[in-house]
């Protein structure tokens, strides 16, 4: 089991992540006042959803970064970025506007999270570890 700072383990950062997607998306009502746009509400309601693929990503890049594989790393960042971009082209292409950039983003950062969890063996599990 791969500790964190302050003894929070992988799951107890998965469960923080959730949790501040979650708060984070239920900021519909102030989006709408500060911004006047709809569309940039829901956008920004979904990119919410990478907090939660931050969270998942966590340990496995820490993991990652001890066992110095910087290469794997870079490769990783690099076919995910590869990957939102097409994403994102052809989004606008076709006229999505924002949800464009919106897509880009949340695709780069799953597709990063996958490429990490097929040269990591961590995954989140549902108990928790009450002594950390």
């Amino acid at each position: 089991m791969s500790t964190l700072p302050l003894g929070w383990t992988g799951e107890a950062v998965v469960a923080a992540a959730v949790g501040l997607a979650g708060l984070t998306a239920l900021r519909e009502p102030l989006c709408d006042e500060l911004t006047d746009d709809p569309d940039l509400t829901e956008v920004l309601q979904a990119l919410s959803l990478m907090v939660v693929i931050g969270g998942l990503a966590f340990v496995p890049e820490g993991i990652q970064r001890r066992q110095l594989n910087f290469r794997l790393l870079a490769l990783r960042t690099t076919v995910a970025v590869m990957v939102g971009s097409v994403v994102a082209i052809v989004a606008a292409v076709a006229g999505a506007g924002v949800w464009a950039i919106g897509l880009q983003l949340l695709v780069t950062e799953a597709v990063g999270l996958v490429l990490l969890w097929i040269i990591t063996d961590w995954r989140p599990r549902r108990a928790f570890d009450r002594g950390a």
